[in-house]
């Protein structure tokens, strides 16, 4: 792995990831105005998704 990579990787690890809140969510562009209800589905949605690319990612061969 390049140094280039290894930056990258620390700087974007696990640990520093946060999980998506209504709140959070509505300080987006576009997400503002939606209500608690709908912001949660939201949020639903990109759960499901990013699931499906990280098993799409992870069973991927090189």
């Amino acid at each position: 792995m390049s140094n280039k990579n290894e930056v990258k990787k620390k700087k974007y690890s696990v640990s520093r990831i946060q999980k998506m809140t209504i709140e959070r969510l509505k300080t987006f562009k576009g997400f503002e105005t939606y209500d608690d209800e709908k912001a949660q589905k939201v949020i639903q949605e990109l759960e499901k998704y990013a699931k499906i690319i990280i098993r799409h990612i992870s069973t991927k061969k090189e």
